[in-house]
């Protein structure tokens, strides 16, 4: 029935696509601008920039030229254990593909479905679909713990990371508008929030470093998890760490934390609002939905499941929010959504 349907035609003129968007729904969408409209799309994944996705025929070409980055991707998929290797898209037996020194690509198996983020902000979760993910969350995490290894000592990673990106984030000049903006309002300065995160996770190193690592996904966002026919895969891992795996799973669940409870692909695609406050703490407002509400039901029930506390994987989400700032300098809104979600973490620190 045609009435069903709502053609959508964007009207920025740098949108070039070859075919229109159709949309089933009984609620009007307003789509801003062009990366609202590509995550609805939702057809092809969306690549950062260093990225080229091709696809051919039942192949993606994934190719970049951030060579290490990308080997390391290629060569932690390509060395899990076939208990893991389930849970991705098949590699090509091609290999890795030289095109330069300083480009590479490699294949991997099409996967015709839609990204976990893409269907949550539409809140189009249904109920095999709620059912399912928790089941493949939690499998995902019970089968990597079969694969321990001896890395420990997560909060150096964590420290070294905050550090670095405050470091690249002061040689940007975005880092004076967001001083300015924490002067004008009741925020953290940011050396003031980064002195607050170390500090947190230097209180709770121990508890931190008593949980596993391994084979973790170590990038379990939303936006990584495909759905396809009552099956979900994982894309675009971590990848590994100086040849080795080296993820811990309290920062597996702090990224899925960030996509599901502070709603990290809304802020991405600038579908939230901000309220700035001198009296009181500023703050973030994304629209709330069912689909949200389920897989937040969810996250605790995984939580639960593992015996891990709430409190500690907040510290890990916060240094990850806070840690994203200097990669999306060419969005302030987007940065200052990221650093007020990073503060508001740390408020009970």
């Amino acid at each position: 029935d045609c009435e069903d349907y709502i053609l959508f035609k964007p009207n920025e003129e740098n949108i070039n696509l070859n075919t229109s968007l159709i949309i089933k729904t009984k609620s009007l969408l307003y789509l801003t601008n062009q990366e609202i409209y590509l995550n609805l799309r939702s057809k092809k994944p969306i690549s950062r920039k260093f990225n080229n996705l091709n696809l051919k025929k039942n192949w993606y070409e994934k190719r970049s030229s951030q060579v290490e980055k990308l080997y390391r991707e290629y060569k932690f998929i390509y060395n899990l254990p076939n208990k893991l290797k389930r849970y991705f898209p098949k590699l090509s037996n091609d290999g890795i593909k030289k095109y330069s020194s300083n480009e590479i690509s490699y294949l991997i198996e099409y996967i015709p479905g839609q990204d976990l983020a893409s269907l949550v902000l539409a809140d189009k979760l249904n109920e095999k679909i709620k059912s399912n993910f928790l089941i493949f969350i939690y499998s995902w995490l019970a089968d990597v713990e079969e694969y321990k290894t001896e890395e420990k000592r997560i909060e150096k990673f964590l420290i070294k990371k905050c550090y670095d990106r405050f470091n690249q984030l002061k040689r940007n000049s975005i880092a004076t508008d967001l001083e300015a903006t924490c002067r004008l309002s009741s925020l953290i300065k940011p050396d003031q929030l980064l002195k607050k995160i170390v500090n947190a996770i230097l209180k709770y190193k121990n508890s931190i470093n008593f949980y596993p690592s391994g084979y973790f996904h170590g990038d379990l966002c939303l936006s990584n998890i495909i759905y396809n026919e009552d099956n979900f895969y994982l894309i675009d891992p971590r990848g590994y760490d100086k040849n080795n795996p080296k993820v811990n799973i309290l920062y597996e669940l702090a990224k899925l934390r960030h996509s599901i409870i502070s709603k990290y692909d809304c802020i991405n695609i600038n579908d939230h609002k901000i309220e700035l406050s001198k009296d009181k703490f500023s703050k973030i407002v994304c629209d709330d939905n069912k689909s949200y509400g389920f897989l937040k039901s969810s996250y605790y029930e995984i939580l639960k499941s593992f015996s891990i506390d709430d409190e500690i994987i907040k510290i890990i989400e916060a240094s990850l929010f806070f840690s994203m700032l200097p990669l999306h300098s060419e969005n302030t809104r987007k940065i200052l959504g990221f650093y007020i979600t990073a503060a508001r973490l740390m408020n009970d620190f």
